[in-house]
């Protein structure tokens, strides 16, 4: 998941809060006066501030104010958190009331109310949407554009309300992207006894099946032979790995079913080989793949650097002495790198934050 967080930059459709405090001194509101108390990244406490000063008791009173549209994020939304940054009272002797707002689709929406606290400090609270609380449809970018957030305040004894910060949290899923790497030089191991129409590595690397290495001439040796080989950087934007696909497209030479053969998907990673076994049948040819979701040799997801020093190959059998001495033939190996286009977001605090 990724995180988004917009501040306010103009006024929305409603301007309720009668007074700001910018440094010295409160000052009634008025147009472009508001957003800029409670748009901070760094929260100031009362030297930026709105609120509502007039004599208890005070109604409810709100203001909405416009965001920045997203730039290149896209994605499934998960929820939309507003925040607000307020100066909380003791209940017994000070009620200051608020509620965390937003506007969309032509209706406002108030969050639950917030009824005093503990202590007299400025503390954070927020309130998340899963789904678009009018339309009840899952979030669109559309609509975070066109979102409005604020805040509600009421003064209902003694003790002015204030808030010096709004701003909105889009948590979202990026899409997913593959990148598809081929090889495109020999790696460690060209054990494969003979090769069709090209090296190695060619024969591998190209999207035919005219190409084709195979192990088909028995030397009294070990019947199981690997081909490595080398593969493209992955270039572009740092991203999250989520998982590699490495895939073997096979062929035993014989359809018959009593003399199937083995192939394995083959990585080299970190200095030590892995693999994932398993068998064919017959004579047609057929994309075998195995997923490794976290490199083997770390145990950890993979990286950039990984994938950068990642070798992919594909291992097969010679039966000799068969009834139809059958062998595995191979035509293309290739890895799918599945990424994210953002790092996932720290870890940070939800709900009330206190100081």
């Amino acid at each position: 998941m990724a995180t988004l967080i917009l501040r306010p930059n103009g006024d929305g459709s409603e301007l309720s809060i009668p007074w700001y405090y910018n440094v010295d001194n409160y000052y009634e509101s008025g147009a472009n006066t508001n957003w800029p108390m409670v748009d901070e990244v760094t929260p100031d406490g009362q030297a930026t501030s709105v609120g509502d000063i007039g004599g208890a008791p005070q109604p409810h009173k709100r203001d909405l104010y416009v965001i920045p549209d997203h730039t290149t994020e896209s994605g499934v939304i998960n929820f939309v958190k507003v925040y607000i940054r307020v100066l909380d009272g003791v209940p017994t002797a000070k009620y200051r009331h608020y509620k965390p707002c937003l506007r969309t689709n032509g209706t406002t929406v108030d969050g639950d109310e917030i009824t005093g606290g503990l202590t007299d400090e400025w503390i954070t609270y927020s309130q998340s949407w899963a789904v678009n609380p009018v339309t009840t449809d899952p979030w669109t970018w559309d609509e975070i554009d066109a979102l409005e957030i604020g805040v509600s305040v009421e003064k209902a004894t003694a003790g002015s309300p204030l808030c010096t910060q709004v701003y909105v949290e889009v948590d979202y899923t990026p899409p997913l992207w593959t990148e598809t790497l081929r090889p495109n030089a020999a790696g460690d191991k060209t054990e494969w006894v003979s090769v069709v129409n090209s090296t190695h590595h060619g024969a591998c690397g190209d999207e035919s099946d005219e190409t084709y290495i195979q192990n088909n001439t028995w030397t009294n040796e070990d019947p199981y032979r690997i081909d490595l080989f080398n593969i493209p950087s992955l270039e572009g934007e740092p991203v999250t790995i989520t998982k590699i696909i490495v895939t073997v497209r096979c062929k035993q030479n014989t359809d018959y079913p009593d003399e199937s053969v083995s192939y394995s998907q083959v990585i080299k990673t970190g200095g030590e080989e892995y693999e994932h076994p398993g068998t064919i049948d017959d004579a047609n040819w057929k994309d075998y793949s195995y997923e490794w979701t976290l490199n083997p040799k770390t145990g950890v997801a993979w990286t950039i650097a990984d994938i950068t020093n990642l070798q992919i190959g594909a291992k097969g059998q010679l039966r000799p002495g068969s009834a139809w001495d059958a062998y595995t033939m191979c035509s293309e190996v290739w890895v799918d790198v599945y990424c994210s286009l953002l790092p996932p977001p720290t870890a940070r605090s939800f709900g009330i934050i206190i100081g």
